[in-house]
């Protein structure tokens, strides 16, 4: 059944899961966002995750993109794009994770 799958996020101590009651969360500097990132690249209004149907989808709404890595596969960049979150990973702000930014882990849980 849809309504069943969440998302998991976790941003230093900030642990939020996305499920029926919240469909979607915007993610960025400014502090009216659902999940406020403290990182210089990142935008006011970075990104958003919106559920649809039975997935979560990642919008990227920035200047300087969202960099997204599901475990065991390469990270994806992402500019005014969007992308389905599966399994588990690490979503970047405005640089690769590699570079050491702030990242937000997440895990879909079905």
């Amino acid at each position: 059944e849809p309504a069943r799958a969440k998302l998991k996020l976790k941003y230093r101590d900030t642990k939020l899961v996305l499920k029926r009651s919240l469909e979607a969360l915007t993610i960025g500097r400014d502090a009216s966002c659902g999940l406020v990132v403290d990182d210089e690249h990142a935008s006011r209004q970075h990104c958003f995750i919106q559920r649809r149907s039975d997935h979560f989808v990642l919008a990227d709404k920035s200047t300087n993109g969202t960099f997204v890595t599901v475990d065991g596969e390469a990270e994806v960049v992402l500019q005014r794009d969007e992308l389905s979150l599966r399994k588990s990973g690490w979503i970047s702000l405005g640089r690769p994770r590699s570079a050491g930014g702030e990242t937000v882990e997440f895990i879909c849980d079905d």
